[in-house]
């Protein structure tokens, strides 16, 4: 998405997203018109799936037409997307080709079964357990033969059997750890890897490089990246993702269970059991019941109309106060300090607080100067909030050599 602000401006669609309804244009939106039936990814920043209306730039829309129902374009659009953008921008892949795609059952595989097959490409998939490879060779006529097991590295040996020792034109890869790094030596000359998951990339993972010696290219699908910086490439992929559908190039996952907010507990359990299948599309109700937890404020909240005072609070325990005191809502701290000194460690706390909207007040001043602090106070008192809190850090530490009576007592005792 380009623009998603909270005002409303020229270039903006309002729109029901439990139904899909435009139900409100700006002055300069072409496209739409109140009552269009729509879909588009979200998901972005600060703005859900979640809300009752949507505000998105008309650059991120795309029309259903009546043969598709709101549910099925819900499903197509995040895994057809980034199937697409994988084996054809990325990945360039062509008929006769061969393809290795991991985890073929959930949305993702399906949609990469279904959009390689289109294509007129030879599947290799691994699963995860006998029914998801059931569901395969059921549903989508995979032979036995080209199917592995994505639990361990049998996968490598089968694929190499399978291919004559040569690899695979492309590999749609969401493992991790080793099982990534054995996918990535999979891949045949002139071939090409197409990562869609995060962890390792998350944890800045390692992987060899000799196999670019083969000529071969990695690249990665992350659709969040797409939407903040390349909107228009989301709506080309949606638009194609629409029209293949609708001319029966592509088909949804299998299952793609439709079910309502008061599941999503369940939804997710399944999520997390690695044992989905398929597709899952959540669809509000107005009987549905959601468990949650309310949002939880910090302990202690400070005041926003209000200053603070840190005494002797330029140094490193000051600084960790002051930042506390802005993550729990003050606006306006006043540090005071003998010296006055700004240093870099300083001046990245200052940069800090005021990143959070925290205005940052730094005065030269000695608290035990009666006369100077007064001074100070009163200029605060003329420019800004009341002062509420006072945090006293001010301290002069004098180290001195003497010689007490107990030390003479224990040289003379030796």
């Amino acid at each position: 998405m380009r623009r998603l602000v909270s005002e409303y401006t020229p270039y903006l669609i309002q729109l029901t997203l439990n139904k899909g309804l435009v139900t409100r244009v700006g002055s300069e939106v072409t496209d739409f018109k109140v009552g269009d039936r729509v879909v588009y990814l979200c998901g972005i920043e600060r703005i859900g799936c979640f809300h009752t209306f949507g505000r998105v730039d008309q650059i991120a829309l795309v029309h259903i037409p009546d043969s598709i129902s709101y549910e099925s374009a819900a499903s197509l659009i995040c895994v057809y997307a980034t199937v697409i953008y994988g084996l054809v921008d990325a990945g360039r892949l062509g008929k006769g080709e061969t393809i290795l795609i991991h985890a073929a059952a959930g949305g993702v595989g399906q949609a990469a079964i279904n959009f390689s097959k289109y294509v007129g490409a030879e599947i290799f998939c691994t699963v995860s357990s006998p029914e998801k490879r059931d569901l395969l060779m059921n549903e989508y006529g995979i032979p036995d033969d080209h199917i592995f097991s994505s639990r361990d590295l049998t996968f490598v040996q089968g694929v190499m059997r399978m291919t004559n020792q040569k690899g695979v034109d492309l590999v749609l890869n969401s493992l991790s750890g080793e099982l990534l790094r054995r996918s990535w030596d999979l891949v045949a000359p002139f071939g090409r890897f197409i990562e869609i998951g995060k962890k390792d990339a998350q944890a800045n993972g390692r992987i060899e490089l000799h196999p670019f010696l083969r000529n071969v290219t990695m690249a990665s699908v992350e659709l969040p990246t797409m939407m903040r910086h390349r909107p228009e490439l989301i709506r080309r992929l949606t638009q194609e993702t629409i029209d293949l559908f609708a001319a029966g190039k592509i088909k949804e996952a299998i299952p793609t269970r439709i079910m309502n907010y008061g599941q999503i507990e369940e939804g997710l359990r399944v999520l997390q059991s690695g044992k989905g299948v398929g597709k899952m599309v959540f669809v509000p109700r107005a009987e549905d019941l959601i468990p949650m937890l309310p949002a939880l404020r910090p302990p202690y909240m400070l005041r926003s109309d209000a200053s603070y005072v840190l005494s002797g609070g330029l140094g490193g325990l000051g600084r960790s106060f002051a930042t506390w005191m802005a993550e729990r809502g003050a606006k306006n701290i006043i540090f005071l300090s003998r010296t006055g000194s700004i240093t870099s460690a300083v001046q990245r706390t200052v940069d800090q607080l005021e990143s959070a909207a925290c205005r940052v007040h730094i005065f030269k001043c000695d608290v035990s100067d009666e006369s100077r602090l007064g001074e100070v106070l009163e200029d605060c008192k003329r420019t800004l909030p009341p002062i509420k809190g006072v945090v006293q850090g001010a301290m002069i530490l004098k180290v001195s050599h003497c010689q007490s009576s107990t030390t003479s007592w224990v040289k003379r005792q030796c």
